[in-house]
This record gives C-alpha cells, sequence and structure tokens, in this order.
C-alpha cells in the first residue's frame, strides 16, 4: 500500500495525471484495506482532467460495499455525473454487498429495482 502511494505522490510531483485505471486501482486496494478516509478523496475528484465513468463509479459502490458502508455505497447513486448512470454491474454489486452483509432485505429491493430497469426500460 505505502508503495502504491508513493508511487501516486511521484506521478503528481512529476505532473504526470492519473488515468482512470489509476484511480480504480487505487480506491480498490484502499478498500481491500479498508481505509475508508482514503477512498472519500476519490470522490470528489473534479480537477485531475480524467473522465470518471460508470466503471470509476462501480470501482467505488464496490470498495464500499466491501467495507460494509452500505449508506455510503447507496448513497454513490445520487452522486453519478458526467452522464455516467447506474448500470447491472453497480446494482449486482450492491446485491452481492448487502446479501454477504446479511441485509436480504436490502438486496432484495435492489433486484426488484435492477429487473423493473431490465423489464420496463429497456
Amino acid at each position: 500500500m505505502k508503495q502504491m502511494e508513493f508511487l501516486f505522490w511521484l506521478m503528481e510531483s512529476e505532473r504526470i495525471k492519473p488515468n482512470y485505471v489509476t484511480l480504480c486501482s487505487l480506491v480498490r486496494a484502499h478498500g481491500n484495506a479498508g481505509k475508508v478516509e482514503k477512498i472519500e478523496v476519490f470522490r470528489c475528484i473534479d480537477n485531475l482532467d480524467v473522465m470518471l465513468d460508470t466503471v470509476f463509479f462501480n470501482c467505488l459502490v464496490d470498495a464500499y460495499g466491501m467495507m460494509g458502508c452500505y449508506a455510503k455505497m447507496k448513497g454513490m447513486l445520487e452522486i453519478w455525473r458526467g452522464g455516467c448512470k447506474p448500470d447491472k454491474i453497480t446494482y449486482r454489486t450492491m446485491i452481492k454487498a448487502y446479501s454477504i452483509g446479511g441485509m436480504t432485505s436490502h438486496a432484495k429491493e435492489v433486484q426488484n429495482k435492477l429487473h423493473y430497469k431490465i423489464v420496463h426500460l429497456s
């Protein structure tokens, strides 16, 4: 983890802008380490000239879900921007996180929402 953070710092000091793959890797690593405070930084990134896409937001959803931060995970649905929209992977990731956390009613709710979107909005 320290090496990755050092490399990110080095990139910044050399004025090398990270791409979304770099950011997703950092989010995933911090999520695996349970470092919520580090992930919070990535939620608000606007000044990196990186097109934050659905894949990036799905990484955030997954990281919050892995850490059991369900309110933050659900809150991600409200901050999507730049034309990004939650997709099937987003909802399946949420269903998995809720199921692992024993929150079956929440998992069912998201599953029903996904089913509705597939049937009625496709």
